[in-house]
């Protein structure tokens, strides 16, 4: 196929001419790549890498007026970022997708619109003044988009750190635990009562699927293994069990497992205090728990 602007031949195969890039197939009457300079910049070449494209992403196809393209890109990010904000790393393959694409698309569609323009068989001076309205770029709505979708991330960054920072906050217990303390998520809901003497710190989340029970009290026991036999027959029902040590801190308790519930007990200053997890196994219950056993202490 000979291009009608160069007289380059050309494989029939190929959409564009090899040496002056204009597209030879397109068109749907004659000379519609005239009127192409109305739509494009003479840096826009087919199966040519787009820099702005990858560097603005969304924003620069707002500006070439691929409005359609531009918003799946905008929410596809978006949604990136809700979901994990390291996802955000795929902007960078988004981007790089759009650069070496962007070109073919947007000649594609400035000549689909010159096009229809013509297909109205109007004066060559109409249509010239279409093509430059439609071709026209507005700088505003692009640099007002990409400003907004700015500022929408950093308030989804500023929210997800306060989130992060939510869900590592401690709670450092006060005198209900006597001088046990913790630290703890206060995703947990706390609840405190005293029953038979033996006060009670009780934290559940989700639910009640993870739920804590801390216990203190100056009842008097034989020893901390019988203390501990009585608070295990009064959360479960076992046909047996086995008592163990466990060091946490630099604290040796006396340690037991059964099925899905742990129980650490342990006699300081005269006190006897048990810690009871229910659920142990349950994966995002396990995390939390991780990190209260490992910051067990008493002052």
């Amino acid at each position: 196929m000979i291009c009608k602007y160069c007289k380059t031949v050309n494989n029939n195969k190929n959409n564009y001419c090899f040496t002056c890039g204009k597209n030879i197939t397109k068109s749907l009457n004659k000379n519609s790549e005239d009127y192409l300079s109305f739509f494009i910049d003479d840096n826009i070449k087919p199966h040519k890498p787009n820099l702005y494209a990858f560097i603005f992403g969304g924003c620069y196809l707002i500006y070439q007026k691929l409005y359609f393209y531009a918003y799946i890109i905008i929410f596809t990010k978006i949604i990136l970022f809700l979901i994990n904000p390291k996802l955000l790393v795929l902007s960078i393959f988004i981007n790089l997708i759009i650069s070496f694409t962007i070109n073919n698309i947007i000649i594609d569609n400035s000549l689909d619109i010159i096009n229809s323009i013509k297909s109205r068989n109007i004066q060559h001076s109409k249509i010239k003044e279409e093509c430059i309205k439609r071709g026209n770029k507005d700088i505003i709505i692009p640099t007002t988009t990409f400003v907004s979708i700015f500022i929408l991330f950093l308030i989804l960054i500023v929210f997800s750190n306060k989130a992060i920072i939510n869900n590592k906050k401690i709670l450092l217990q006060d005198d209900n635990s006597n001088k046990l303390f913790y630290k703890i998520n206060d995703s947990f809901i706390k609840n405190h009562f005293n029953y038979n003497n033996i006060y009670t710190n009780s934290y559940n989340m989700l639910n009640n699927k993870c739920n804590i029970n801390i216990e203190y009290t100056n009842k008097f026991y034989t020893n901390t293994d019988n203390f501990l036999k009585e608070r295990i027959y009064y959360y479960t029902d076992p046909k047996t069990y086995y008592i163990d040590t466990k060091s946490t801190n630099d604290i040796i308790w006396k340690y037991s497992k059964i099925n899905n519930n742990i129980f650490y007990s342990i006699k300081y200053n005269n006190y006897y205090y048990l810690i009871h997890f229910s659920n142990y196994n349950l994966k995002l219950c396990k995390k939390e728990y991780k990190k209260i056993e490992n910051s067990f202490s008493f002052h």
